[in-house]
């Protein structure tokens, strides 16, 4: 025991940094689990509080035929307009609610509602807007683009060769800001001796939740 006490004293100025280092760590450590912990907290939060916008498209109102143009893009048909069905299945109000639809070949017009209380649904018809391309100086933009530009975290490509999509963006009470993207595919079936296309319709991808870049 004596062979301790005297080994402590002869390295007392070893021992005290040793202890700061140790209580440094300790104290570090501590630090990190709890903001880890107050994250995950505000992240169970955000989830309970947050609306879940759900997208539906309910019916198509005619087609577009692509024309050629100048630059002998490939330009694909789309709808000149959809009816949408906009359901909040969530707990909490969702406010500055947008939709739109995404295609690389076209603009569609954008609709906008203040406030769609929780378990409230929302009607809505969007055309495609060639004019508003033509005086808004304002590039098509596929789905893929738009998830690149504005998800907060990367998002995968849209995994449809159309590469369009309808979007409901919103925030919830906290001012975070959410979007529900759903992936839209076009199919056509054609005549098998004249090869003809004989219907259109629009194939739904699932329903992604994304949270968006605050702007």
């Amino acid at each position: 025991m004596d062979g301790i006490v005297d080994w402590l004293n002869d390295n007392s100025g070893a021992v005290q940094a040793f202890a700061v280092l140790a209580l440094v760590a300790i104290t570090a450590v501590y630090a990190y689990f709890t903001k880890l912990m107050a994250s995950e907290i505000r992240e169970q939060t955000l989830a309970q509080d947050r609306p879940d916008l759900l997208i539906d498209p309910l019916q198509l109102s005619g087609w577009h035929e692509p024309e050629a143009e100048a630059d002998n893009r490939l330009l694909h048909t789309y709808p000149t307009g959809i009816d949408c069905r906009v359901h909040n299945a969530g707990r909490h109000a969702a406010k500055e609610v947008s939709i739109t639809i995404l295609h690389p070949d076209t603009l569609y017009e954008e609709k906008a509602k203040g406030f769609l209380p929780a378990g409230e649904t929302w009607f809505v018809t969007i055309h495609a807007d060639p004019i508003l391309q033509r005086i808004s100086n304002r590039s098509p933009q596929g789905l893929s683009e738009w998830l690149g530009a504005n998800a907060q975290r990367r998002q995968p490509p849209s995994g449809s060769s159309y590469d369009a999509g309808a979007v409901v963006s919103y925030r919830d009470v906290h001012d975070v800001a959410w979007a529900t993207y759903l992936v839209l595919d076009l199919i056509e079936t054609r005549d098998d001796i004249k090869g003809e296309i004989t219907d259109r319709e629009i194939s739904e991808g699932r329903q992604r939740l994304i949270r968006l870049r605050q702007g």
